[in-house]
């Protein structure tokens, strides 16, 4: 199991992890999550942040994700959009350090803005 799984189900009790010979399955209330990991650029910080604290996805429309960048988001999102699952993250010289703990949102909204957020990747 990778360091960020171990981290999100250390966080969230409810999550349950079926670990297979070639994948890990995540599942919350018997829905399974997809796994994301999005990259921004420096100007995607307020935005990011505004997003993290408020969970209003208007903030989600001013971001363009990048191929690599020092502000990531892992990205948890259930198949039926039920529930997202995100953490915040900003390079710092090294490694990537975590910027907020780990929140969930159980909006459809938030869910499907994340989702086309994703697709722009």
């Amino acid at each position: 199991m990778n360091d960020t799984i171990k981290d999100l189900t250390d966080c969230v009790p409810d999550i349950q992890v079926k670990e297979g010979m070639f994948k890990t399955i995540l599942l919350v209330n018997k829905v399974q999550l997809t796994q994301y990991s999005m990259y921004f650029g420096h100007d995607a910080y307020k935005a990011l942040t505004n997003f993290m604290m408020t969970g209003q996805e208007g903030h989600l429309s001013r971001l363009q994700p990048a191929n690599a960048g020092p502000n990531r988001i892992e990205l948890f999102i259930a198949d039926d959009d039920s529930m997202a699952i995100f953490k915040f993250f900003q390079f710092i010289p090294n490694s990537f350090e975590p910027r907020t703990t780990w929140m969930i949102k159980s909006d459809a909204g938030v869910c499907q803005a994340l989702r086309n957020l994703v697709s722009r990747i």
